[in-house]
């Protein structure tokens, strides 16, 4: 038995770096050392494909072992392409969703509360109002709420 306490003294240590989606991808992180002191942090990446249930086929096993560096640079850029198509979907909405907005601040509802209460950014808010407006599709109006005139917006209809 030469070696076994030496063998029993490493240790591996495994953790997502991202959410299990159920694509047969996943991405872990792998720390690893042993009682001498050493460690090291590796972005692991295992795909094991998908399995087709009519040819039983799909199947594979590829292992990607790369550097920290890497791997924290490779998840970065997914951070960033997935933010970027979560900002051009968005984009895509923003219009339709001001004018709902608009409506019910034509209601009594007025900016930061519709903003708010509806999960957009009062930049976002702000922004899709005055694409609105060029576009001839919402008007400034003035509302009276409690007695106090704020500034509003309101469909035209268009």
């Amino acid at each position: 038995m030469s070696g076994a306490a030496e063998w029993a003294r490493q240790w591996l240590l495994l953790q997502r770096r991202a959410a299990y989606q159920g694509d047969g991808r996943h991405l872990l992180w792998m720390r690893c050392g042993g009682s001498a002191g050493h460690s090291s942090l590796w972005g692991v990446t295992i795909d094991e494909g998908q399995l087709d249930p009519e040819t039983f086929t799909g199947r594979t096993w590829d292992v990607t072992v790369a550097p920290v560096a890497d791997a924290r640079a490779e998840a970065k850029h997914d951070q960033e392409a997935r933010k970027a198509a979560e900002q051009e979907e968005a984009g895509g909405r923003t219009p339709g969703t001001a004018v709902d907005r608009a409506a019910e601040r034509a209601r009594g509802r007025h900016g930061p509360s519709v903003a708010g209460g509806g999960g957009v950014k009062q930049q976002d808010f702000c922004d899709g109002h005055s694409c609105l407006i060029q576009e001839g599709r919402a008007e400034r109006c003035e509302i009276t709420k409690k007695g106090a005139t704020y500034d509003a917006y309101k469909p035209t209809g268009k």
